[in-house]
């Protein structure tokens, strides 16, 4: 491995561990409740989302709880296209990030390894099986990224493949009487196992052509 490679890949781990006890020490519960006597004034709160939004990503937080406080805050008409957004945008900057990663050493097989996937699936309906996966969401943004895949189609297929889970934390924050915010925990086996079907039957097709049926 080259020198300068293993430089990066020390600095990352670095900043990664940093953001990861950071992560660990504050947590989006305590987070929102610091701010809970904005819900009261939704565009206060919405000031406030935005910046979580933007910020998630560095210290790797779920989305699905902050769903959860935007159905709590919102209600689901205004909520789901807040949310929806939010997870678009929140998802671009490791997106963004990992296409400038080096080509060699581990990232250059990571890339190698998820630019095949995408190539056989699409970059869309990769994207989407990938989303509905109970995988975190940066793990995909970074694996897009990596592997190539165009900022549109990635925006769509995050999009879409969200769309269960966030309609899900919306619902479920909106029936709330008090904020928590538990996550996946609370949405139900049933969604759980039905996402994971979808994600099946959109990728066993095309898996199946371009490393079965060719060998």
């Amino acid at each position: 491995m080259e020198r300068a490679t293993r430089r990066q890949l020390v600095g990352l781990a670095l900043v990664g561990s940093f953001f990861v006890v950071v992560s660990l020490v504050i947590s989006p519960r305590e987070v929102f409740a610091r701010f809970q006597h904005l819900a009261a004034d939704p565009v206060a709160f919405g000031g406030v989302l935005a910046l979580v939004y933007l910020l998630r990503p560095l210290v790797a937080w779920p989305v699905t709880p902050i769903s959860v406080v935007v159905g709590y805050v919102y209600g689901i008409k205004v909520g789901l296209p807040i949310a929806l957004v939010g997870i678009v945008v929140t998802a671009i900057p490791p997106f963004l990030l990992a296409r400038h990663f080096p080509d060699s050493g581990l990232f250059g097989k990571a890339r190698d390894v998820g630019s095949r996937f995408f190539t056989a699936t699409g970059e869309t309906r990769g994207v989407i099986a990938s989303r509905l996966v109970p995988i975190p969401t940066d793990v995909i943004s970074y694996s897009a990224g990596l592997s190539g895949v165009r900022l549109w189609p990635f925006a769509v297929g995050t999009l879409v493949g969200e769309l269960p889970w966030t309609v899900a934390g919306v619902v479920a924050g909106s029936s709330m009487e008090s904020l928590a915010t538990e996550g996946v925990a609370g949405i139900g086996l049933p969604l759980l196992l039905g996402a994971v079907a979808v994600a099946a039957a959109l990728l066993v097709g095309p898996l199946y052509r371009q490393f079965v049926a060719k060998q």
